[in-house]
């Protein structure tokens, strides 16, 4: 009797070994996958990370200085440094043209 039990005892351990082997290899699918998934997420998050500091970092970089050397000549303007204009250079230079105009009409008189 007792080699009688024993077999049982010993076919639902086999059948025991065998749910778990197959729930272990469904399971590490189920983590394979699921690493898949994250490591995309990775990917994408490291890709827009990239694109953030190659793209739009040198363009605000860009504008800060831009918006810098125009509050640097406004403030030249103001406390009158040396060559800091108040007219684009296309004014002045119309400016001097009109003078030296104005003063061969009064050699001319």
């Amino acid at each position: 009797m007792s080699g009688a039990a024993a077999e049982p005892v010993k076919e639902l351990e086999t059948e025991k070994e065998e749910t778990e082997s197959v729930s272990s290899s469904s399971a590490s699918q189920r983590r394979t996958f699921g690493s898949s998934v994250l490591q995309g997420l990775q990917l994408v998050g490291s890709v827009i990370k990239f694109s953030a500091i190659q793209l739009v970092f040198p363009f605000v970089n860009g504008m800060m200085i831009g918006f810098g050397e125009i509050f640097a000549n406004e403030l030249g303007i103001r406390w009158g440094f040396l060559g800091a204009h108040a007219h684009p250079m296309r004014i002045n230079i119309r400016n001097r043209v009109e003078q030296r105009l104005l003063e061969e009409e009064k050699k001319r008189s």
